[in-house]
C-alpha cells in the first residue's frame, strides 16, 4: 500500500471531485468527469456518476466550482464569476419547478456549521402563510420558502424529521438543501462549491451522521449544495507530510494509525478566518 492509497484509506471528504481525482485508474466505471478553466483560476468539474460506480458514491451529478484566488485583493471579479455560475447550475436544475422549498442545515451558534443558516437569511420567500404566492414578484416566479431544522444536538429532532413534515405540509416541487462540507484539502476550505442531485446527510462533515436529505428518503428531488468550512486533523498531516520522500510507506502508515486511534484522530479543524469566509 503506498502513500496515496494509505491517504484514501484513512481520511473522507464530501468532495466529488477530490474522491475523483485521487481515485483514477484503469478499473474506473460508471464515472465521468469533465473539467472547465475560466478566467481568474476558476475551474469548473462536473463528475457524473451511475448507481454503481468504482467510486461507491451514490448516482447522479456532481458539479464543483475551484476558487483559489477568490480572496485575493484582486478577486472581486472571480467572486461576480462564481455567483454567475452558481446561479446558471441552480436555474437549470430548478427548471419548471413551481414550488420550492430552501433548507438551510447546520448551526449558527458554531461558525464552521452556520453556512446553512446563514445562507438562509439572504433567501427572499416568496409564499405566504395560506400557501399563495406573496404580491410584488414577477409573474411566473416560483413560490419559494425557507426553513432551518438546527441540529439534533439543539432539538433532539433530527433535520430529516423537521424536513419531512414541512414537506408533507406544503408538498413542494424542489429542495434545496445549504450545508458546510468537509474537504480533503485545506486548500478547499471556503474556495470550492459543490451542487449535487443526490442530496445530503447532516453531520457526516463531523462523523455524526444522520438520515439523509434525498429523492428516496423525502420523495423529492434533493439538490445539495456545500461549501467546505472543515479538514480533518489526518487531512492536514497528509497534505504536509504526505509527499516527503524521506519517509517510508511503513513508516508513514504507523504514524497515520496512530492518529487516528488517538483523540487527535477525532478533531475537524477550520481556519481562524471562518467567519470571515462563511460571511463572504
Amino acid at each position: 500500500m503506498n502513500k496515496k492509497e494509505i491517504g484514501l484509506l484513512f481520511s473522507r471528504t464530501d468532495m466529488a471531485v477530490e474522491f475523483n481525482r485521487e481515485n483514477k485508474s484503469e478499473k474506473m466505471f460508471g464515472v465521468s468527469s469533465k473539467t472547465s478553466r475560466y478566467s481568474c483560476g476558476i475551474e469548473q468539474t462536473c463528475v457524473e456518476l451511475k448507481n454503481k460506480n468504482s467510486l461507491g458514491r451514490k448516482g447522479g451529478r456532481y458539479v464543483t466550482i475551484d476558487a483559489p484566488l477568490l480572496f485575493d485583493k484582486e478577486g472581486t471579479e472571480g467572486q461576480e464569476l462564481i455567483v454567475n455560475m452558481l446561479g446558471s447550475e441552480l436555474k437549470s436544475l430548478s427548471k419548471n419547478k413551481r414550488n420550492i422549498l430552501v433548507v438551510g442545515v447546520g448551526n449558527e451558534g458554531l461558525t464552521s456549521d452556520s453556512l446553512g443558516p446563514k445562507t438562509l437569511d439572504k433567501v427572499q420567500i416568496s409564499r405566504s402563510f395560506e400557501g399563495r404566492k406573496l404580491d410584488g414578484f414577477p409573474v411566473g416566479a416560483p413560490i419559494v420558502s425557507k426553513i432551518c431544522p438546527n441540529v439534533l444536538g439543539n432539538t433532539g429532532i433530527e433535520s430529516y424529521d423537521v424536513v419531512i413534515s414541512v414537506a408533507q405540509k406544503i408538498k413542494p416541487d424542489l429542495i434545496f438543501v445549504v450545508d458546510s462540507l468537509c474537504a480533503r484539502s485545506v486548500s478547499r476550505i471556503g474556495q470550492s462549491f459543490q451542487v449535487s442531485t443526490v442530496g445530503i446527510q447532516p453531520g457526516s462533515g463531523v462523523g455524526n451522521c444522520q438520515k439523509e436529505l434525498s429523492m428516496a428518503t423525502i420523495g423529492v428531488p434533493v439538490i445539495a449544495i456545500g461549501v467546505p468550512m472543515v479538514v480533518q486533523v489526518f487531512s492536514m498531516f497528509e497534505d504536509l507530510v504526505g509527499s516527503f520522500d524521506m519517509i517510508s510507506e511503513d513508516s508513514f502508515y504507523e504514524v497515520v494509525k496512530e492518529i487516528q486511534m488517538s483523540r487527535v484522530g477525532g478533531l475537524v479543524v477550520t481556519p481562524k478566518e471562518v467567519d470571515f469566509i462563511v460571511d463572504v
